[in-house]
């Protein structure tokens, strides 16, 4: 109890550490800066502690209300897709995506741009997680069985023992 009381006080200081947020947000937004229709808030870096996190302001509203969709003047399939493409970057080509995308985390302004905001949940995967998760997206593209299996067994870290042809039958 006494490791897993540590490992969440932990997790929630470094939550609380705006620094951290703020490095994790402009990371993102320089990594998707070529993304179609979404944006991510500038961090005012002069102006940001430990404490307190300053970024532009965005005026937009919760992709969660129906007329701020409405508003936004581009199709909610549109919007769907921008949002897809953009988490699909994140995690297939960046390895580091926002954690945490409710509705609240994610609005829509008059323009029709998506604004991500709240970066103090990010997820990072190590080389091996993202290796498998482009084979998986890969192999699933291509519908080859072949190559799902082996993005499946390197997930195992057993390139030895695994029969690859059981697990493209199965």
């Amino acid at each position: 109890v006494r490791l897993l009381a540590e490992e969440l006080i932990g997790g929630i200081e470094e939550e609380l550490d705006y620094r951290r947020e703020a490095d994790a947000a402009t990371r993102l937004r320089a990594n998707r800066a070529a993304d179609d229709g979404i944006a991510i808030p500038q961090i005012l870096g002069t102006l940001s502690t430990s404490r307190v996190l300053v970024m532009e302001e965005v005026v937009a509203r919760t992709v969660g209300d129906p007329d701020a969709l409405i508003a936004a003047g581009v199709e909610p399939a549109v919007l769907a897709r921008h949002l897809l493409w953009s988490f699909l970057g994140q995690i297939l080509h960046d390895g580091q995506y926002h954690a945490d995308p409710h509705p609240g985390n994610v609005l829509v302004d008059t323009k029709g741009t998506i604004w991500l905001l709240d970066f103090g949940a990010v997820g990072r995967l190590d080389p091996m997680a993202l290796d498998g998760l482009r084979g998986l997206a890969m192999g699933m593209a291509m519908q080859d069985t072949s190559m799902l299996a082996r993005a499946v067994r390197s997930f195992s870290g057993d390139n030895d023992t695994v029969d690859l042809r059981s697990l493209e039958a199965d």
